[in-house]
């Protein structure tokens, strides 16, 4: 029984990833899926997911902060605990690079324990590149049409699998498509969410 009850406690005590995003459904099912896949030993993923009243850069900070709050001392915050937030570029610079600074602050104050993930135009860009090299995205209608010639159902919910190898993939072209400079500063496709994939490769690695 004593073991047991060791046992419990190293669990309660691991450090956590705790993530924020802006979309209701496909990024909380693709962060879902990412637990899945990355069945990881010393760390947990805590995803606080969206607010769904106010969705604008500030208020997703404010919230992530606030649930990060709530998962203060009394709730085994660690000192290795790390914070994601991950949110729109959106089409035509309709947010201004001023609204980014106080989530850039955010992240560099976080003195590599916290990333800023950035999708420009939208999330199923990211998802574009699990299935082709050179994504189409003039526009997100553009994407959203290229995504759907791949996978068909697509209808924000994620009806289907993704494997490891298909977000390896999109990881590693994602990376040679745009820097995080890049998709902040101007009109270009991208997204920094290899960032995350990377963290949680490299949390792995540490674990074999």
């Amino acid at each position: 029984m004593a073991k047991q009850r060791r046992k419990g406690r190293e669990k309660t005590l691991r450090p956590k990833i705790h993530i924020s995003c802006e979309g209701a459904h496909t990024e909380e099912d693709y962060l879902n899926i990412l637990k899945d896949k990355f069945p990881l030993d010393t760390y947990s993923i805590r995803i606080i997911g969206q607010n769904r009243n106010k969705s604008n850069p500030l208020n997703i900070l404010k919230y992530h902060e606030e649930n990060i709050i709530k998962a203060g001392p009394k709730k085994n915050y660690l000192p290795n605990d790390i914070e994601v937030i991950i949110l729109d570029r959106e089409e035509h610079n309709n947010r201004s690079l001023d609204e980014f600074e106080p989530l850039i602050k955010w992240r560099d104050e976080g003195h590599g324990k916290r990333l800023l993930i950035v999708n420009s135009k939208c999330f199923e860009f990211w998802l574009l590149c699990h299935f082709t090299d050179n994504p189409k995205c003039k526009s997100t209608s553009e994407i959203m049409n290229s995504l759907r010639k791949i996978w068909p159902d697509y209808d924000k919910k994620l009806r289907r699998d993704i494997s490891k190898e298909e977000i390896i993939d999109a990881s590693n072209r994602a990376k040679k498509l745009s820097s995080f400079g890049d998709i902040i500063e101007s009109e270009v496709c991208g997204s920094n969410m290899y960032e995350l994939v990377d963290l949680l490769l490299e949390i792995e690695s540490n674990e074999l």
